[in-house]
Order: C-alpha cells, then structure tokens, then sequence
C-alpha cells in the first residue's frame, strides 16, 4: 500500500517525503470518521511548493 502511494505520488508530480509528512501529521488531528479523500496524493496541495523550490544565488548580490 505505500509503495502504491508512493508512486501515485510520482505520477503526480508530488514529492513523496512531503506528502507522508503532511498526512501523518493531518490524521491525528481529524475524528474518526472525517473525510479524507483531501489527503490523497492528487489533491496535495503544499503551502510552500518543494519541488520547484531553486537555491538562492548569493554571488551576484551587488
């Protein structure tokens, strides 16, 4: 089952160590029979995106 979920999340474009945290992190908080279909892979929705994330270049401040 997580080998599926890891590759959904591939084939999503979402990277699968940000997606894990976020759902391990959501479950707790919700009650037992709450909607969860929010938390599956192709309707992640990071706050801040990690994938398109590019390092700052320090060389060229003047």
């Amino acid at each position: 089952m997580v080998y599926s979920l890891m590759l959904t999340c591939r084939a999503c474009g979402v990277e699968p160590y940000a997606y894990l945290l976020h759902v391990l992190t959501e479950l707790p908080q919700r009650v037992a029979d709450a909607d969860v279909s929010d938390l599956l892979p192709f309707n992640f929705n990071p706050q801040k995106p990690l994938r398109d994330a590019k390092p700052q270049d320090s060389t060229n401040t003047p």
